[in-house]
C-alpha cells in the first residue's frame, strides 16, 4: 500500500511540476508602482480598522443583549473602555 502511494504521490508531483517549470521561463512581469502598493496598503488598512470598529460595537450590543437590563450600562462601559 505505502509503495502505490509513493508511486502516485511521484506521479502526481512530476505531472505538477514538470509543466510548471515550462511556464517559469516566461519574463517577469514589471513591478507595481510604489505610489499605488502604498495606497492599496493604507485602503486596506483603513478597511480593516472600519470592520474591526462595526465588530466591537457588534459585540457590545450582543453582551448587552445577554446582561440583566441593570448591568446594561456597566457592560457596554467595560467595552468602550477596554
Amino acid at each position: 500500500m505505502y509503495k502505490s502511494f509513493l508511486k502516485s504521490a511521484l506521479v502526481l508531483g512530476l505531472g505538477l511540476g514538470v509543466p510548471s517549470m515550462v511556464f517559469a521561463e516566461q519574463e517577469a512581469q514589471k513591478l507595481v508602482a510604489t505610489d499605488t502598493v502604498f495606497i492599496l496598503n493604507s485602503l486596506l488598512f483603513l478597511v480593516g480598522g472600519f470592520l474591526v470598529f462595526w465588530m466591537a460595537a457588534g459585540f457590545a450590543m450582543l453582551e448587552a443583549g445577554l446582561v440583566r437590563s441593570k448591568n446594561v450600562t456597566m457592560q457596554l462601559t467595560k467595552n468602550v473602555a477596554l
